[in-house]
């Protein structure tokens, strides 16, 4: 395993021919996840690394990280990286990859990550935008077209704002940047359209409700909206999470914050709420 302090290839050695190397491309995922690996100057270490074990291999494994670790249901667009991100490990003697991603139920788009890497995987050369668009068409219905808004317009943002996305980041690093208050009420005004372009499909409208969490998850996280607007987003917030059998809001329990799963982060946030309209 080429992992962190093992990654570079070595200079005097190579692996025997029946023997596969894997790679893990977890730097590149903490110093800029958005950002693809191929072209970007962030990324430009890791590149030569696998170009040397190019060299001297040709069964390369790919160890990839799509994922935050730690806000697993907060709104992160690293979708714009994904195909070039799988065409560049191919180039480069890549004949298997994994993309880690989130272990738990629910998760921002799951679904929809799930579908498009597994299209990626099967044809890294495949329509990726057509492929996003039949799948949010056919799984929330009517509703597909507010959610690609939804994301390019993340995509936009997070381009705009100049900074980087890390699987282990935080919703604060990015107040000012696609999740700031006027941006995330952009985005709640394009749910308001989807909710209500399906509002007659209980199991569609379901689909697209459990993807409102995130939005939900991010203005307790910074504190968006009136004391009583965040009593009625956790209320609801926890109501959705429950309906989609949601436990974990992050990888572990024993975050710093103490809002690791569920109860946990209601917890937390009801706490604070309640401190703050005793002040």
């Amino acid at each position: 395993m080429a992992y962190i302090y093992s990654r570079k290839a070595p200079r005097y050695t190579k692996p025997a021919s029946n023997v596969a190397i894997q790679l893990c491309a977890i730097e590149t995922a903490r110093d800029g996840i958005n950002l693809p690996i191929a072209s970007s100057p962030i990324h430009a270490t890791f590149r030569k690394d696998m170009q040397e074990w190019k060299k001297i291999c040709n069964d390369i494994i790919i160890w990839d990280y799509i994922i935050q670790f730690q806000n697993l249901i907060s709104p992160f667009p690293n979708f714009s990286v994904m195909q070039d991100n799988i065409r560049f490990y191919v180039e480069n003697n890549a004949t298997g990859i994994f993309c880690q991603g989130n272990r738990e139920k629910g998760g921002e788009f799951a679904e929809l990550r799930g579908y498009l890497l597994s299209k990626l995987l099967w044809n890294p050369d495949c329509d990726f935008q057509a492929h996003m668009k039949d799948f949010l068409n056919g799984y929330y219905g009517a509703a597909g077209p507010y959610l690609y808004e939804y994301i390019k317009m993340m995509e936009a943002e997070l381009k705009k704002s100049g900074r980087r996305l890390s699987m282990d980041g935080e919703p604060e690093s990015h107040k000012m940047g696609y999740l700031s208050e006027e941006c995330v009420k952009k985005y709640n005004e394009l749910f308001d359209k989807a909710e209500k372009s399906v509002w007659n499909k209980q199991e569609v409208l379901a689909r697209v409700q459990k993807e409102r969490m995130g939005l939900m998850y991010v203005q307790l996280r910074l504190e968006y909206g009136s004391l009583l607007e965040r009593r009625k987003v956790l209320q609801r917030l926890m109501r959705l999470a429950e309906a989609n059998d949601v436990w974990m809001f992050s990888e572990v329990d024993w975050r710093k914050d103490q809002s690791g799963n569920r109860e946990m982060f209601y917890q937390k946030y009801m706490n604070r709420l309640n401190n703050e309209s005793a002040k």
